[in-house]
């Protein structure tokens, strides 16, 4: 696994992250025709442990990568209900279209900066972002551009690949669904799309 971090919070073991706060949000990004950016963030507000072996489970029962641009109509439909029913998450998505003149990391920049506004005023201590090529230098600079508007900020971040953290999956679910026009049913926790 690789993870790249400014942070010492994480400690990794096969296949999975440990972490050591009891809220850790996840976060993955999507991007739709139409310049939409969106970035999907699940807060887990108890340990992962039991929503990481459903979903290992699930990785088996359609022998791929839980990914959801790679799976079927069908697959997609299950793998939303069987994430709908795992218990203390909830889901949010920060929506940013590019305006003239913008390009894909500066809407990427717009809305990780909400997210990490929004984890703070919620007690979120860990963000793991799900690893995208060439976003780690820019997603530190916002990040700590966001923290410094809290005095009491603590949020911590790091960067893995989706194939290594479970809970990564939710969000690169969520993020897909919320950018397609026919969106499977949201879990009952998901609390909708805020655009910024």
């Amino acid at each position: 696994m690789t993870i790249e971090s400014e942070n010492t919070w994480m400690s990794p073991s096969p296949g999975i992250v440990s972490l050591v706060s009891e809220m850790t949000a996840y976060a993955d990004e999507s991007f739709r025709p139409g310049g939409r950016y969106l970035l999907a963030i699940v807060v887990a507000e108890k340990p992962e442990g039991a929503a990481r072996q459903i979903l290992r489970a699930q990785e088996k029962r359609f022998k791929k990568r839980f990914h959801f641009n790679d799976l079927t109509a069908a697959q997609r439909s299950t793998a939303m209900s069987l994430i709908g029913g795992i218990e203390s998450l909830r889901s949010q998505v920060f929506e940013h279209r590019l305006q003239p003149g913008e390009q894909r990391m500066d809407a990427r920049a717009v809305v990780l900066a909400a997210a990490v506004i929004a984890l703070q005023e919620q007690g979120v201590s860990n963000l793991l972002l799900d690893h995208f090529q060439g976003a780690e230098k820019i997603d530190g600079a916002v990040i700590r551009r966001a923290r410094e508007q809290r005095r009491d900020a603590t949020l911590h971040y790091a960067h893995a690949y989706y194939t290594a953290e479970p809970m990564l999956w939710v969000a690169d679910a969520v993020a897909f669904n919320a950018g397609v026009k026919h969106p499977q049913p949201f879990p009952a926790w998901h609390q909708g799309t805020l655009r910024v």
